[in-house]
């Protein structure tokens, strides 16, 4: 359901639709028009309003009045408890019936809660940013990993080049020395043995 309301150029608040009062915690529109009218009589000089603070009602007629319109402009509002609540804004000019009618006396707005989407966005970004950290340590723990293999590797090969040293060395004295003793007089089965050396 979409809040409706009509505000003026100081921010007061004209009329008002029952979406927008629940929307920002009031029981009826009358509640809320009557919460930021008020607000508006107690101090010539505003701090704030239910809608908007005197800098976003500035802000959004000098969009009024240089676009014409206001099309998905996202603000944050406070209910009135101080819960923040996100809204999309789109809004149009409201335009005099005085003499020069042209002069923009307020505007037309309609507002739109986002929370749920801001939230499910911003969890979204928590998990992106969750998933991003969990890349970049498996990444670290890959990389150190393969550091590990290619020391094990570098160790496995000086092992077998050391060992093929000590094995060849000896097999060479015992090839030799049997070939010798084949050449000597032996039994049968002494010259058996020595060749399968």
């Amino acid at each position: 359901v979409e809040g409706i309301f009509h505000l003026d150029r100081s921010g007061r608040l004209n009329d008002a639709n029952a979406a927008l009062a629940r929307l920002l915690g009031y029981a009826s529109p009358t509640d809320l028009m009557a919460a930021v009218n008020a607000g508006l009589r107690d101090d010539p000089e505003p701090r704030r309003s239910a809608l908007f603070t005197p800098e976003q009602v500035e802000a959004l007629f000098a969009a009024l009045e240089r676009d014409g319109q206001i099309s998905g402009l996202e603000l944050r509002l406070e209910r009135t408890d101080g819960t923040p609540v996100w809204v999309q804004l789109n809004a149009w000019q409201r335009r005099g019936a005085g003499p020069q009618g042209e002069a923009a006396r307020g505007f037309h707005g309609l507002i739109t809660d986002i929370t749920a989407r801001r939230q499910a966005l911003e969890d979204l970004r928590i998990h992106r940013d969750h998933l991003e950290e969990a890349v970049r340590e498996r990444t670290a723990e890959l990389g150190e990993a393969m550091q590990r293999a290619e020391v094990a590797n570098q160790a496995k090969s000086e092992f077998l080049a050391n060992m093929s040293h000590e094995i060849r060395t000896p097999m060479n004295v015992i090839l030799g020395m049997s070939r010798l003793a084949l050449q000597g007089d032996m039994t049968p089965q002494q010259h058996n043995y020595l060749q399968k050396v």
